[in-house]
């Protein structure tokens, strides 16, 4: 049997929450993808500070040997100090190196984050794109099950670009996306 909290057993969510983050990483994003990573789905601090090194091209404290204080304490640290776009690279990264189990609960953990703390984007096949309201996302994924049902790859292709274009930040790509 799961494990799922009591709002999950219940069908209970969050409303949407307007979405006002976008070209940022404020701290409690910061903060709520390492408990995600470290507390949901179960990873030690040392794969973590693996994958934020590698992200931030940084070398691990080699003075950190212990998951706990030290190497969780490296973690938020690193994820402190990192630009705000590094810290969504970091979400990539992280789900390249999980195993398919873990990355399609990181993707969903990540995502139903976002939905509620308003951050402007999703994961969608291990690549965060720009999202827009629910009802939006909904066509837009209907769309894309219907090319492919459709066997019409070049088209969901062509959709896959468009939001690419639309996620490109700081100026979207508005003419390739049209």
């Amino acid at each position: 049997m799961k494990n799922d909290s009591f709002s999950k057993r219940h069908g209970f969510r969050p409303d949407e929450s307007v979405i006002s983050i976008r070209d940022d990483a404020p701290a409690d994003v910061r903060a709520a993808l390492l408990k995600i990573a470290e507390g949901e789905v179960n990873l030690t601090p040392g794969t973590i500070r693996d994958v934020l090194c590698t992200v931030l091209r940084k070398l691990p404290d080699q003075n950190n040997w212990s998951q706990y204080p030290n190497i969780w304490g490296e973690c938020q640290y690193l994820m402190e100090d990192a630009p705000w776009y590094r810290v969504y690279d970091f979400v990539e990264a992280l789900y390249r190196d999980l195993t398919e189990e873990q990355a399609e609960q990181w993707a969903e953990l990540v995502n139903e984050y976002f939905l509620e703390a308003g951050v402007g984007w999703r994961m969608v096949d291990g690549q965060l794109e720009s999202r827009g309201t629910e009802q939006f996302e909904t066509s837009v994924d209907l769309a894309r099950e219907a090319l492919e049902a459709g066997g019409l790859q070049t088209a969901r292709q062509e959709i896959h670009e468009a939001l690419r274009d639309l996620s490109r930040r700081p100026n979207a790509d508005l003419t390739g996306a049209v």
